[in-house]
């Protein structure tokens, strides 16, 4: 892994967390949308690690329609993301 992917990683992970704190605030407090935070920061949080994409996908087997449309989100947003890195290099 090289410097600008793990700078990127860890900023993506930062940035999940705050949602994830946001979202639980939001869940008592009447002008943020707390639930939308929350599954906005998971989502971010499951694309930044591994290990909590493995995590995800075990409990999401009981979903399995939940599933096939977050993986389906997924794949579009990794093809986006391979697609602009490799334009910009």
């Amino acid at each position: 892994m090289n410097m600008q992917n793990g700078f990127i990683r860890i900023t993506a992970q930062v940035c999940a967390l705050v949602l994830i704190v946001a979202g639980v605030i939001g869940l008592f407090l009447p002008f943020l949308q707390g639930i939308l935070m929350l599954a906005a920061g998971l989502y971010i949080l499951s694309i930044a690690s591994p290990g909590f994409k493995h995590r995800m996908d075990r409990v999401l087997s009981n979903f399995p329609r939940l599933k096939a449309h977050i993986d389906r989100q997924h794949e579009c947003i990794s093809r986006w993301f391979k697609k602009r890195n490799h334009d910009h290099r």
